[in-house]
Formats: structure tokens, C-alpha cells, sequence
């Protein structure tokens, strides 16, 4: 005989924290975290679930059936929670029936055929007829061509979207334009002495140094995954062999080809970063910084898409990131 004095609980379903109803039992998917806090009882974690609209809190006891589920979670982890939601006043609170870690989802952040579209350009504006020419064959490549213009550039960071990679390239065109800019056009120099970069030298090295990237990452899904190729080389080797392949069919001096392989390989900037050799060459020292400049930012954008609206601090590789600033006035 059914017992008529239990309540069913309300089923919201798949929700954001902010639409969270007390009583009510939902879906939540968001970045996990988890202190250790003490009480009387002992130590437990308290568990954050955050998505862009906020942040639910839950206590998982040990004597909890999901405890060891969220023992393993780490910082930073995508997670669907089952929950039922005890507290939706000032601070949202949980209880967790079910956590489970997701792959995070790939999303469309970048109108691709602008992008295409303000490459080509670049294509053109190259004065240096060899450097054109490499670029050229590289780009008419079968495992180039199409396939750069929708590849992710990381796997769960910045740049781990659809068109990820053009996005980059593109992006890093510009920062070498007004990097090269400051420096071509200084006129405080008593001496009229002009230290300038090459700027074809900059955009070749732009469009190419990422280009093994298709063949090192691939979609899965709603996921980006390392290919074979990916887990056993560094995507800078994989890129270095393409380029050399087509610098043995173009006609290119030997130092312009030994001064661009150096500012390729040193992109990374050290070894133990993916970088072949270390940059000592001021295209190869001004490419890095850039490059890398480009990189630290998308991973910024990265967790502020990700993060709820009252965090500040998230994590990243093992760090923790300020996304915050200060009021401008």
C-alpha cells in the first residue's frame, strides 16, 4: 500500500545554481571544488559546484555514499551533480546524490570565416616572395588545408574550441603588427639608431609555428583528445617536420631557412615547454613572448567563460588564477 505522506520532491531537472528551488531535486553541471573543513564530528570536504550564474555548496560526510566519488574529484574538475537543494537564500546549499566528472563540452566562440577571411589578407600584405611561397605550399598541404581552420589549438584550455587555432594564429598576427610597430617606428633614440624586426619574418612564423597542431589534437565528440602522434611528440617537432618538408621543394637562401627554422623550434621559449632549442634571436625572442602573451590571455578568457559570477579565484594547471582586477573610476 503506498504510503501517501511522503512528499515528492519537485524535479527541476537540468538547471543553473541561480534557478535552484529549496526542496526541489536537480541536474547541475559546472567546475567542482572542495576544501577540508573540521567540526566537532570531524573533517569533511566542502564541495563548491560553479557554473556562470554561481556557486552551490555542499558537505560530503564520510559516511556518504558519493563520499569517495568526490575524494577522487580534483580542483578545476567539469562535473553532473545530482542534487537536491536545501537552501537557496544567500548562499545556495546541496545535498549531492550523484557526482559524475565530464569531459568539458567544445564550444563555438569565433566567427571562423572572418577569421579566414582576415588571413588571406595577410596572405597578400607578405613582401618577401620566399617566405609567401613557403607559406603557400605549407597551407595547400591535404593534412593542412581545411583542417587548420577548424582545429582546436589545446586540449582544455584557451584554446580548445572549434577554430581555436585560427583564432591564435590570427590573434598572434596582430600582437607582432603593433609589437613591430613600437619598435620600427621609435624616434627617441638621439642617435637616429633604429632597431627593427622583420615583420614577414614575424607573420611566416605566426602562420607556421602551430600548423602540426591538427595531426597532434583531435575532436572526440564534445571533446578534444591528443592523437598517437600528440602523446609521443611535441606538437613543435610536428610542425618543424612539416615545415622542413616543403622548405626542401621551395627555393629559399640558406640563412633566411636557418634564421626561420630558429624562431619555429624556440617558439616555446624553453625545453621543458615544448620548445626545441631556446631563442636567441630577436625575432625569435620577440615571437616568443608574443606567442606566449596570446597564450596566458586565451586561458584567461578561458575561465572567465567557465567561472561563476562571484569567483575570483579559480584553477588552472595546478595553480590558482586572480580573475579579478580593480573599478576603474
Amino acid at each position: 500500500m503506498a504510503n501517501n505522506n511522503v512528499k515528492e520532491l519537485k524535479d527541476l531537472g537540468k538547471v543553473k545554481v541561480q534557478q535552484l528551488e529549496q526542496g526541489a531535486k536537480a541536474v547541475l553541471v559546472g567546475d567542482f571544488s572542495k576544501q577540508i573543513k573540521g567540526s566537532s564530528n570531524g573533517e569533511y570536504p566542502l564541495v563548491r559546484i560553479t557554473d556562470n550564474t554561481g556557486t552551490a555548496f555542499a558537505r560530503v560526510w564520510s559516511n556518504l555514499p558519493v563520499a569517495p566519488a568526490v575524494a577522487e574529484l580534483q580542483d578545476g574538475d567539469y562535473v553532473e551533480v545530482e542534487v537536491i537543494c536545501t537552501g537557496a537564500g544567500q548562499y545556495t546549499n546541496i545535498d549531492i546524490q550523484k557526482i559524475t566528472k565530464l569531459e568539458r563540452p567544445i564550444v563555438t566562440v569565433v566567427n571562423i570565416e572572418e577569421l579566414k577571411a582576415e588571413l588571406r589578407e595577410v596572405f597578400k600584405s607578405f613582401k618577401d616572395e620566399n617566405l609567401r611561397n613557403l607559406v603557400t605550399a605549407v597551407f595547400s598541404r591535404e593534412d593542412v588545408k581545411e583542417l587548420f581552420f577548424t582545429a582546436p589549438a589545446s586540449q582544455q584550455s584557451g584554446y580548445s574550441f572549434d577554430g581555436g587555432l585560427l583564432a591564435h594564429v590570427v590573434r598572434t598576427i596582430r600582437l607582432c603588427d603593433a609589437v613591430a610597430d613600437v619598435f620600427d617606428n621609435w624616434n627617441h633614440n638621439t642617435d637616429n639608431f633604429v632597431s627593427k624586426l622583420n615583420r614577414d619574418l614575424l607573420k611566416a612564423s605566426s602562420m607556421l609555428h602551430d600548423i602540426g597542431k591538427p595531426k597532434a589534437f583531435k575532436k572526440n565528440g564534445q571533446r578534444v583528445e591528443k592523437t598517437i602522434e600528440g602523446e609521443l611528440f611535441e606538437d613543435s617537432y610536428i610542425s618543424m617536420k612539416i615545415v622542413l618538408e616543403e622548405l626542401a621543394k621551395v627555393s629559399i637562401p640558406e640563412e633566411q631557412r636557418v634564421v626561420l627554422e630558429h624562431v619555429l623550434g624556440s617558439s616555446k621559449g624553453k625545453q621543458g615547454y615544448g620548445a626545441l632549442f631556446i631563442p636567441r634571436s630577436r625575432e625569435a625572442i620577440a615571437f616568443h613572448l608574443i606567442e606566449s602573451l596570446d597564450v596566458q590571455m586565451s586561458n584567461f578568457e578561458f575561465l572567465d567563460r567557465n567561472a561563476g559570477a562571484e569567483q575570483s579565484f579559480v584553477q588552472l594547471f595546478q595553480k590558482t588564477m586572480f580573475l579579478g582586477s580593480y573599478d576603474e573610476e
